[in-house]
């Protein structure tokens, strides 16, 4: 019997990215409970690399050109000149032109002819729009990536899925109308659009009511069980979490999993002002040491790397991004306390009942997973916080430590229920296909089991 095949967009299992690696993990394994993965693409990060049509030089020094462009002057100039001549990314800020690109050189460019072939081999096509749904200005290349290849299956005709995402203006620019109008021409005609968050939820039903929008928690939560085993725990000796090819002697000798210890990560928010979260960050960190724990700085996404610099400047542990995500999970499971703003990370830690001090993100994601995880009542803080405010960070980082009994099942019981709703993921996408679109059926040999 024929099996259906699933071509998943948005897969971040190779991404130096804590939470892309292990949401991505936890949304396949969803998928192979009633779908074969027939094939994957990260996405922006490494299709980012890919076609740029009409380029005025030999096509890999144009493309190179067109991507370097900030890194100096002159390159700005040998790009502005491509410009001229029609050169530009096949990703465009209107999915329906994408489509069409894609389609039109699939014949020229071979990575826009892998596009093309594994929509066609696939029966339905899964894209995980994750954290890219923010509809600010300029327009996120990533979230349009996603939606010319959802343009691209409805062409095709494949049944097409949304799922796993979040729906939020910018916080710093504001609502961009084009793009949340583009964006809803394409999702009003998808099979099952899913969001991971109640804000994103009220957010779709008031902007782009024609889409058939449902929540379902972030996939994530389904790792809950897997936690549960009292054998993830990070060595005590945390030489052993620093990872290849990050084994130099500055970091060695600095972290001591044998004791309690508090973790503190980054934000998208502080990706955008790193210098200025460098800063802030340090007098936090250095203000903790009044909890009398030791302070984990816990790398888990590339823009978290300025944390490097307040390790040098605080002597702080650290775990760099590229720590296996098994490790980085047990790390912040069984840690005391999470100050992060970071969405996945906080998740992962959440599996373990670890509470967590929220900082702010560049959207409402932050706000959104404290509802979903039965924080009431509690604030996001500043991701660039002042004196006063980094006081009022410790003084509820005590009260957390202190509250421990109550807090940690409290929790546990939320993450547990996210987890039971997540996992019926691929029931809902294989109930939401009528027979008409896939009159086939997934032979029991075909499932993967998590």
């Amino acid at each position: 019997m024929s099996v259906v095949k699933a071509f998943f967009v948005g897969d971040h299992t190779d991404g130096p990215n804590w939470g892309g690696r292990a949401q991505s993990l936890a949304l396949a394994s969803l998928l192979r409970e009633r779908f074969v993965i027939s094939g994957s693409v990260p996405g922006s990060r490494v299709v980012g690399g890919g076609p740029i049509v009409h380029t005025l030089y030999p096509h890999a020094i144009g493309e190179s050109v067109f991507y370097r462009r900030k890194q100096a002057v002159w390159l700005n100039w040998l790009a502005r000149l491509q410009d001229i001549f029609g050169a530009r990314d096949f990703v465009s800020g209107d999915p329906a032109e994408s489509a069409e690109t894609i389609l039109k050189y699939s014949g020229r460019f071979e990575a826009l002819g892998a596009l093309r072939r594994q929509v066609e081999e696939a029966d339905v096509v899964v894209l995980n729009g994750e954290g890219s749904g923010i509809f600010g200005t300029p327009y996120r290349r990533d979230l349009f990536f996603y939606l010319a290849m959802a343009e691209l299956g409805l062409r095709l005709e494949r049944p097409v899925f949304f799922v796993n995402t979040i729906f939020s203006d910018s916080p710093r620019t504001g609502r961009n109308l084009e793009s949340l109008a583009r964006a809803e021409a394409v999702l009003s005609r998808c099979t099952d659009v899913h969001v991971r968050d109640p804000y994103s939820l009220r957010y779709a039903g008031e902007t782009m009511p024609s889409i058939r929008c449902r929540h379902v928690p972030d996939a994530l939560f389904t790792w809950f069980d897997r936690v549960q085993d009292p054998r993830l725990r990070p060595p005590e000796v945390g030489d052993f979490a620093v990872p290849y090819p990050e084994e130099e002697w500055r970091w060695f000798g600095r972290l001591d999993f044998s004791r309690p210890y508090v973790c503190v990560g980054g934000s998208s928010r502080a990706a955008e002002e790193p210098r200025r979260a460098q800063l802030s960050f340090r007098k936090m960190v250095d203000a903790m040491d009044a909890l009398g724990l030791p302070v984990v700085l816990v790398e888990t996404c590339r823009g978290d790397a300025f944390l490097r610099d307040v390790v040098a400047e605080t002597g702080a542990a650290f775990v760099p991004r590229n720590c296996p995500i098994w490790m980085g999970t047990a790390i912040l499971t069984n840690a005391r306390l999470l100050v992060s703003g970071r969405f996945h990370p906080t998740i992962l830690a959440s599996l373990g009942g670890t509470p967590s001090i929220f900082l702010e993100a560049h959207s409402h994601k932050m706000r959104s997973l404290q509802e979903s995880l039965g924080y009431e009542d509690e604030p996001v803080f500043s991701t660039f916080p002042d004196d006063a405010e980094v006081g009022r960070i410790v003084a509820r980082s005590r009260q957390m430590l202190d509250a421990a009994e109550v807090l940690r099942p409290r929790v546990l019981a939320a993450a547990r229920q996210r987890a039971e709703e997540a996992g019926r993921t691929a029931s809902i996408l294989w109930k939401s296909l009528s027979p008409v679109e896939v009159p086939r059926v997934p032979t029991e040999s075909s499932r993967s089991a998590p």
